[in-house]
C-alpha cells in the first residue's frame, strides 16, 4: 500500500509494485513503483473491510501466525 486517504467521505487506497528493469545493464536500483489498483470504498465499505481485518487479524493470533507485540 503506496497511500491511504480518507476525505470525509470515502477512502482511496492505492496499492503499488516495484519493478525491476529487465534490460541489459540494468542496475538492481533501476526500480519504477508503479500503481496496480486503486481502490476506492464510501464509508459503509470502508468500515466493513476495517472489521474484515480485524476479523482475519483474530483468526491468525488465534492460529499463533501472527503476535501483537507488547505494549
Amino acid at each position: 500500500i503506496e497511500r491511504m486517504t480518507y476525505d470525509g467521505r470515502t477512502l482511496r487506497i492505492e496499492f503499488c509494485v516495484n519493478r525491476t528493469d529487465t534490460a541489459a545493464g540494468a542496475g538492481p536500483n533501476d526500480q519504477q513503483k508503479l500503481p496496480v489498483v486503486r481502490l476506492v470504498l464510501d464509508l459503509d465499505g470502508a468500515v466493513d473491510l476495517f472489521n474484515k481485518i480485524n476479523s482475519l487479524q483474530s483468526v491468525l493470533e488465534r492460529q499463533g501466525v501472527i503476535r501483537r507485540k507488547a505494549a
